[in-house]
């Protein structure tokens, strides 16, 4: 009774290696970026692909696996700057030029704090 599961299980195994399965992995890196006008974030992801392939042919769906993902954030002084001058001089209109004076020669980190306030 033994000998003959085995060589039922040899005869199905033999007929199964014609179908030659084979799995491909294929790495990626993926970058998306979005943001206003002084103020851009990037998101980069990296991983791989992996897809079943039987006799050639692509069977099951592609699974996306993430091995890390890392996101960066910039902010252009001088676009914000420009833009803080621009809302300052639309919103008081008239004499403007003190508070201009006054916020070009604040360092960022202080505009920054102010900004968040």
């Amino acid at each position: 009774m033994l000998l003959f599961g085995y060589l039922l299980g040899f005869k199905s195994g033999k007929k199964d290696e014609k179908l030659n399965y084979e799995l491909k992995t294929i790495p990626f890196y993926k970058s998306h970026d979005k943001g206003l006008k002084f103020w851009k974030k990037t998101v980069v992801k990296v991983g791989y692909f992996q897809q079943l392939y039987v006799s050639g042919i692509p069977s099951m769906t592609p699974v996306e696996i993430v091995i890390n993902e890392k996101a960066f954030e910039e902010v252009d002084e001088v676009a914000l700057l420009s833009y803080a001058t621009k809302l300052v001089t639309t919103s008081l209109g008239g004499n403007t030029s003190g508070i201009i004076n006054i916020l070009q020669a604040m360092p960022f980190e202080e505009a920054k704090q102010l900004l968040k306030k």
